[in-house]
């Protein structure tokens, strides 16, 4: 493994499903580290002899993470938070988190670029489907007042040299281009809410444009379905254990692009190749676990550019302090419950 990029799941499923197993492939064929963060019904996984597989099994997240993995529910997706920290620990600089039922077609890490669009005159949420050919649809979070408003007129940027996202994200660039994370449109069962699934089913191909850079005060969900992130984010990355199933990635994506805003980081969004056949989903059950998010999402994104505001300038321990911050505000509010914080603190101790 070159030890600069990891990929990351959390799964029930065996090592010989399609979705894993191609996973495991990919991982192989692209140089990435392949982690993947087992539960009480994961079937045993084998590590690798040559180092590309690192499955972190129940007992093994008892063992050497043993506050963390008490705090952390089991048959969660919030067990993922384990491979946060596995993947601080490993070093990694760029991690591409995903389901077991995604799979790039190509090698991301190399995906190549030197034009970039962007959104003008334009703040607060964005309907970015409506950007790829989709008039109809929205990203799962998005508040439905802004599934429908006009697409903004576009601005181009071009980069003085081409370069793979990788070295986009590990070199930096100038503050025009500078992204902490890059989510990725997946074409096939994108990532709907469950209203919108239930409404415009089948399959979808987002059109193959030039990838969008948010500005500092534009926002749209980011997802844990095809999602790349740098490695200094990692400490951010905490899934809370008390949100629902189909909140949990969404809100910690809308806090911590608020954090990438205050910062001057952008997020990206584009096509990377990547698509998804479906685990089976009761739209119903999706729906029922989306409700809290078209109550909160407006409350977390208002409680998260608060406290982001003191972020300027601060030392990495700080924004520690701020994260915690956000989420006993939001316990506060009772958007969260009170245990949030015990797991929440217990993630952090890792990356002191």
């Amino acid at each position: 493994m070159d030890g600069r990029t990891a990929t990351l799941i959390t799964t029930i499923n065996s090592p010989l499903t399609k979705g894993v197993k191609s996973l495991t492939q990919w991982a192989h064929d692209v140089n990435s580290l392949f982690i993947i963060i087992g539960d009480h019904k994961t079937p045993p996984h084998l590590d690798t002899t040559d180092g590309s597989v690192m499955f972190v099994s129940l007992e093994e997240q008892f063992r050497n993470f043993p506050t963390l993995a008490q705090a952390l529910p089991l048959n969660h997706y919030s067990r993922k938070n384990i491979g946060y920290v596995v993947a601080h620990q490993q070093n990694v600089q760029i991690l591409f988190e995903t389901d077991d039922d995604n799979c790039p077609a190509t090698d991301i890490f190399s995906h190549s670029f030197i034009k970039f669009r962007t959104i003008l005159d334009k703040a607060g949420w964005v309907n970015l489907y409506r950007y790829f050919g989709k008039t109809n649809l929205w990203p799962r979070g998005l508040p439905l007042s802004h599934v429908y408003e006009d697409v903004a007129e576009i601005g181009e940027i071009c980069a003085s040299t081409k370069m793979s996202l990788v070295e986009y994200m590990v070199l930096g660039h100038d503050s025009e281009l500078n992204f902490g994370a890059f989510q990725s449109l997946v074409d096939g069962d994108p990532d709907l809410d469950a209203i919108g699934r239930m409404l415009f089913p089948g399959q979808h191909i987002f059109d193959d444009l030039p990838t969008i850079l948010l500005g500092r005060n534009q926002i749209c969900p980011t997802n844990s379905q095809a999602t790349i992130w740098r490695g200094d984010l990692l400490p951010l990355l905490y899934l809370p254990i008390t949100a629902s199933f189909r909140m949990t990635d969404i809100w910690r994506g809308v806090i911590i692009q608020e954090f990438m805003s205050s910062i001057g980081l952008k997020t990206a969004f584009g096509k990377l190749n990547i698509s998804q056949e479906r685990n089976k989903h009761d739209l119903i059950e999706d729906f029922r676990s989306e409700i809290s998010g078209h109550v909160f999402t407006e409350e977390v994104r208002n409680i998260s550019r608060s406290v982001w505001t003191k972020a300027d300038n601060c030392s990495s321990n700080d924004y520690r302090d701020l994260l915690f911050q956000i989420y006993e505000e939001l316990v506060s509010q009772k958007i969260l419950m009170v245990n949030e914080l015990t797991a929440l603190e217990a993630y952090l101790h890792f990356f002191e």
